[in-house]
């Protein structure tokens, strides 16, 4: 972490089929584990369970944080403090105000799993802040690709 200048660490806490007592004794281990290893600014935290969302937001309000499940607007997402969407490339098909709505709000937006050159020129053309891939080779050419094309 020391020589880190750029590199994050997403820290996805699953939800917990156990009921919300234990969902948030989950948040609250990884917020303390998280602070006992003095990582708070490398670490992006995500998660399908909007419940241990809203936790985070009450531990750590300022940390960045994403949510998962595709179900809450930007303006939902924003009433809440909640800064980023990371949504299954469908939702982003699906709901395309979405993404403007999302810019103009100053949220992060990233999208998963775009494995198809199709679908990476669509999300690159979107300008989104991150893109989830399995092909990684695939998607820098494609950016760099699409870097060229708008100079």
């Amino acid at each position: 972490m020391k020589a880190n200048k750029q590199t994050r660490l997403v820290l996805e806490i699953k939800p917990s089929g156990m009921g919300k007592e234990r969902a948030v004794k989950i948040v609250d281990a990884a917020v303390a584990l998280v602070k006992a290893l003095q990582a708070e600014q490398y670490v992006v935290y995500i998660s399908f369970d909007y419940n241990m969302m809203l936790r985070l937001k009450q531990l750590v309000p300022n940390a960045p944080m994403q949510y998962l499940e595709g179900d809450k607007s930007p303006a939902q997402l924003k009433a809440d403090g909640i800064m980023g969407l990371d949504y299954h490339y469908k939702v982003f098909q699906k709901n395309a105000s979405w993404i403007q709505e999302a810019k103009k709000a100053g949220m992060v937006l990233n999208s998963w799993t775009i494995n198809e050159p199709a679908l990476m020129d669509w999300f690159l053309e979107n300008e989104f802040d991150f893109i989830t891939t399995n092909e990684p080779e695939l998607l820098l050419k494609k950016q760099k690709e699409s870097i060229r094309k708008n100079r």
